[in-house]
């Protein structure tokens, strides 16, 4: 069963725009508990053909395997494909992790990766197992080996209060500029009735958030495609509480097409 929003009595007198952007998102928890190589996952070993070579940056430094998606393990999303693999490698270098701190229409896959497998199998035979080594850095935002599984529940989410478009979406352009636009008592209400829905900040689909401010422009098309935040409980944690996401253009999703995904993270 979808758990879905709920507007809550302090905001009924915005509830149609509220309601109005309301999108069905896979909010993701992760376990700290071995997996194969095609299971959904943060860390461990990826799914990796014999014929694939680890995807590295410019420099020939292998890039850090983030994570996967498996999307015939989860939840059908609308709009997202119903299988397949889904990988996300990302730079290992201290102060970047590979990011290029921009959201652009050509991105150059050179410093993080996305990988799709539209059709992978299940035999480890056919899979290759090894890993580059990890060298733990002396400081900087950095991201742990772990290996976490991956589930997923639907749920039903309105605008994030960090989407560029929040504003205009609730009607509330006639208040102040900065970002708690609900000013900070309500912010908090529509912050927890969300929290009520999806306590955390993984996912895949919805709208994204972010410790600092939205990176795309008015013009921008992109779309959440994955979102993971920070997990200190689960070992999982970069810069200061970061979150990163990953962004695509609706008519790539609609094609199956993650040749042009974007990706970004900010932090405190």
């Amino acid at each position: 069963m979808t758990r879905r929003f709920e507007v809550p009595d302090a905001l009924q007198d915005r509830r149609a725009e509220i309601e109005s952007t309301i999108r069905p998102v896979t909010a993701l928890a992760f376990h700290a508990e071995a997996t194969a190589p095609w299971d959904s996952k943060v860390g461990g070993v990826p799914y990796r053909p014999l014929d694939m070579e680890w995807p590295a940056d410019p420099a020939g430094r292998p890039l850090h395997f983030l994570a996967q998606i498996n999307f015939a393990q989860l939840p059908h999303l609308p709009g997202f494909p119903d299988a397949g693999i889904l990988q996300f490698f990302v730079g290992g270098d201290l102060g970047w992790l590979g990011c290029h701190f921009s959201v652009e229409d050509a991105p150059v896959y050179d410093t993080y990766r996305v990988v799709f497998h539209e059709h992978p199998g299940e035999d480890p035979a056919l899979l290759r197992a090894d890993v580059p080594p990890y060298e733990e850095p002396e400081d900087g935002p950095f991201i742990r080996p772990v290996e976490l599984r991956m589930t997923g529940t639907l749920v039903e989410l309105p605008i994030s209060p960090d989407d560029r478009n929040f504003r205009a979406a609730l009607n509330w352009t006639d208040l102040t500029p900065d970002r708690y636009v609900l000013g900070e008592q309500l912010h908090d209400v529509y912050q927890e009735a969300c929290a009520a829905v999806h306590p955390t900040l993984d996912q895949i689909g919805g709208y994204p958030a972010f410790r600092q401010l939205d990176p795309r422009n008015a013009g921008q098309p992109h779309q959440l495609l994955f979102q993971l935040a920070s997990n200190e409980d689960l070992g999982f944690v970069f810069g200061d509480v970061g979150i990163m996401n990953f962004f695509i253009q609706p008519d790539d999703l609609r094609k199956g097409d993650f040749t042009r995904v974007v990706y970004y993270w900010d932090c405190y």
